[in-house]
């Protein structure tokens, strides 16, 4: 008889201890950066396997109702996901390790960011690091040539400092068929072109390519958008200045090598007498005009004087030029247009100075940027500068 009084009551301290085990409790805690010691506000905390959450504060503290044996797991974007089981103590304090993600797993959207799994969109993401920095270039623009699929940068003009035509997904929209260009916003504030924005400043560059973009922005984005946001400020309370600045020299690597002035008159004259019925002495144009004695006294001015680097640029009649009877002249004088015009070689100077800081609840990030960069035009002023 006792030894079933003794057995029974074990069994029923075995399963009031089991219940009191088993009982929910208000677990609380910091959530750090393992890094920093910063707390880190908005992680999220959750029990795992069931649907019961909270977020830390904005001093990282966070109180949950839970049991002992449960999983807490902690998650926050930027940082890697961990698992406390939780013991008989009610204080789990938590420090998050920095992860390192890759470049195109998180995508600004128009509403934010999210996580490329969950986005149905043709959204792209540029590496900055690769595509910008430490590159001599001008603007953006240019820079985003060939770095994702879909989008096209064109150049139609050699003019240094103009801004490129962009286009995503050909050069005909959906809509009338009519051409446009696509949104450009900088920190959700749409620009003209991207040659406004200093390529240091940018910290992440996103495209939205598919016809979902319109209802974020609507018909303005119909061509598609753009999306770049700058750097921000740094959380620690330390005050960072960075320096950088880049001096490259450009110079023309292939041009066309020219035949000699008389031959290639000579060429034009045989082509054209060709395509006459009855063969014509003379020819001309804009006031110019040449025939087999002027063929053959621009071949005697290349024998006698070559390229005439010797002579200046002053053109003298009788030796350079004649004037016709009936109006116009005859040319001897062959000059090398990429020696009169072109440089050979051509500076570029950017420099980048940044400051940025603040604590958890405010932060701050100021940027110069001065840009100089000479063109290759010898006879104009062919330059572009930006501050």
């Amino acid at each position: 008889m006792r030894t079933i009084l003794l057995t029974l009551f074990a069994v029923l301290g075995l399963m009031l201890s089991q219940s009191i085990y088993a009982q929910p409790k208000t677990v609380t805690g910091y959530v750090t950066d393992a890094g920093t010691n910063e707390t880190l506000p908005g992680v999220t905390v959750i029990i795992k396997n069931t649907t019961t959450g909270t977020s830390t504060d904005v001093n990282g503290f966070y109180s949950i109702s839970a049991s002992a044996g449960q999983v807490l797991l902690f998650s926050s974007l930027g940082y890697d996901d961990q698992e406390v089981t939780i013991s008989a103590s009610n204080r789990i304090d938590v420090k998050l390790v920095a992860g390192v993600e890759q470049i195109d797993e998180v995508v600004i959207v128009g509403y934010g960011s999210q996580r490329r799994t969950n986005l149905t969109g043709a959204v792209s993401t540029i590496d900055v690091s690769t595509a910008l920095e430490g590159r001599p270039i001008t603007d953006v623009g240019r820079a985003l040539q060939g770095t994702t699929p879909g989008l096209i940068i064109t150049t139609t003009s050699g003019a240094i400092g103009q801004s490129p035509n962009i286009k995503i997904r050909g050069l005909v929209g959906t809509i009338s068929g009519n051409t446009g260009s696509p949104l450009i916003l900088v920190d959700n504030v749409e620009v003209p072109d991207l040659s406004y924005v200093n390529p240091n400043d940018i910290e992440t560059i996103s495209v939205l390519k598919d016809a979902s973009t319109t209802a974020i922005y609507g018909a303005r984005a119909a061509f598609g958008a753009v999306l770049i946001t700058t750097k921000a400020g740094n959380k620690d309370g330390k005050i960072k200045v960075s320096y950088s600045n880049n001096f490259s020299w450009a110079t023309p690597t292939d041009v066309p090598i020219h035949s000699r002035a008389d031959l290639n008159l000579q060429y034009s004259y045989d082509q054209r007498n060709a395509l006459n019925t009855t063969p014509t002495w003379e020819f001309g144009q804009v006031g110019y005009y040449y025939n087999p004695d002027v063929i053959a006294k621009v071949k005697d001015w290349i024998d006698t004087y070559g390229d005439g680097s010797t002579l200046g640029r002053e053109v003298i009649e009788g030796r350079d030029f004649e004037y016709r009877a009936s109006g116009g002249a005859y040319f001897y004088r062959p000059w090398d247009i990429y020696n009169v015009y072109y440089k050979d070689w051509t500076p570029q100077q950017n420099q980048n100075l940044s400051i940025n800081g603040g604590t958890e609840k405010t932060q701050y990030s100021l940027s110069a940027s001065y840009l100089n960069q000479k063109g290759v035009l010898k006879l104009f002023d062919d330059f572009y500068s930006r501050l």
